[in-house]
């Protein structure tokens, strides 16, 4: 018990990427009203108020509870979105317990909007109730939970389009970024000296051959390019923080994970992923030569889009 609520606690504090585009957001809140007009015109699943409704009637009732949906969530995301400037202002994280709260605050101002926006109108359309306060409560609450459902639904799938389209984005830059990077000379002479703590192993690269870091407790394995365009690899026993203040002085070095630095410049395909543990609506990297799909963690994804505009400048 005691080990889930570790878990539990762990998760809750995980970073979250939230995107703070309000255009974007914008898009999803006329969509959000378009889908409140359909139900509310062709399922009505609040029936018991609406089988007396004339046509004009329901459909001035329906364009009034899409427009307070759509209204009322650009609203709510827009308070969030401030929020969450607050909250990451010196330096904090925004995180999954702060992505759940935002769910629930969004769930009650769907909530009471809808519940306003069909009680006022019914008032509107001169029609109330015609079996009293408990079906109009009971008919409401139905009318809420399928809300509900549907929110999930597309705020999930708005997550996995923002995730693809940023990964398709982020593609076209790196094939521009790569040719830059062709295009730059480096230092034939420069170095990277990897000597492993029980002084036994001793390495010695130059950075440009340097494709993959990845941390095997506390081993590295580190792969390379040789020459002859094929890839070695080896495992040294050294700790992958040690690796990355070696590679600080490369700027096209990136740790994308706790587990992983890259050479951005090797970077053949980057995909949104929704099959790698713990990178759940996460970007996935494929490099060239190596069968590998690494994550980048959903914390890191901000600053990696930030290394992909640098590599442009």
């Amino acid at each position: 018990m005691t080990h889930s609520i570790f878990h539990l606690k762990q998760l809750l504090n995980e970073p979250f990427t939230q995107t703070r585009d309000l255009k974007y957001y914008g898009k999803w809140s006329f969509f959000y009203g378009i889908f409140a007009f359909c139900i509310a015109y062709f399922v009505r699943p609040y029936h018991a108020l609406t089988w007396q409704l004339s046509e004009p009637n329901l459909l001035k009732l329906s364009t009034i509870i899409s427009v307070a949906i759509g209204i009322t969530h650009q609203v709510s995301v827009t308070v969030v979105v401030k929020v969450s400037y607050f909250v990451t202002r010196n330096g904090g994280r925004w995180k999954v317990y702060h992505q759940l709260l935002n769910y629930a605050f969004q769930y009650l101002s769907s909530s009471t909007s809808l519940y306003l926006s069909t009680y006022y109108g019914l008032g509107f359309t001169s029609q109330l109730p015609p079996h009293g306060r408990f079906m109009y409560f009971l008919s409401i609450s139905s009318y809420i939970l399928l809300g509900i459902v549907i929110y999930t639904f597309f705020e999930y799938y708005s997550r996995v389009i923002f995730t693809k389209l940023s990964a398709s984005s982020l593609s076209e830059s790196l094939q521009v970024a790569h040719t830059v990077s062709q295009e730059q000379q480096h230092d034939p002479m420069a170095e990277i000296t990897f000597r492993s703590e029980d002084e036994k192993t001793l390495l010695k690269l130059h950075p440009q051959q340097l494709m993959l870091v990845q941390a095997e407790g506390n081993y590295i394995m580190l792969y390379w390019n040789e020459p002859n365009h094929r890839v070695e690899k080896t495992l040294i026993r050294l700790p992958i923080g040690v690796a990355e203040k070696l590679l600080t002085d490369y700027s096209f070095f990136f740790r994308c994970h706790r587990s992983y630095i890259i050479n951005l410049n090797e970077i053949r395909k980057l995909s949104g992923s929704h099959s790698i543990k713990g990178n759940a609506r996460g970007l996935a990297i494929k490099l060239a030569s190596l069968d590998i799909e690494i994550p980048v963690a959903r914390n890191r994804i901000d600053e990696f889009k930030v290394k992909v505009k640098n590599m442009l400048e």
